[in-house]
């Protein structure tokens, strides 16, 4: 993530930041923070000026994380020989005001952005 118009580099490259696979983020506008969905139905809101501040690029500083906000849903796919699929947490939009979820259990659900 980079601010700057054109430009792109990766900054982090970070594993095990959720409990079960990372299915979607968003940044906020200033790209101060970093807001993730995983599959376990977890929301969780990240730093990245503070990781940038003390030049850690292997972690990031979390500053909150929910657990179970979309319920975890187990899907057979019914032409395949059994594939298992997992959601949780589908989608995160981040507006000025805060984060939208969305997930598997049919749910939209609005948290304020709290700094």
């Amino acid at each position: 993530i980079n601010a700057e118009y054109g430009k792109h580099q990766v900054l982090f490259t970070l594993d095990k930041v959720h409990e079960k696979n990372c299915r979607t983020l968003d940044c906020d506008s200033s790209y101060n923070n970093l807001v993730s969905g995983s599959t376990d139905g977890c929301i969780r809101v990240w730093d990245i000026n503070k990781s940038l501040e003390y030049n850690d690029t292997d972690h990031l500083h979390m500053l909150h994380s929910w657990g179970d906000v979309h319920k975890q849903q187990t899907f057979v796919r019914p032409l395949t020989s059994g594939v298992v699929s997992t959601y949780g947490v589908t989608e995160i939009r981040v507006t000025p005001n805060g984060h939208y979820s969305c997930g598997s259990d049919g749910r939209l659900v609005f948290r304020p952005m709290v700094v």
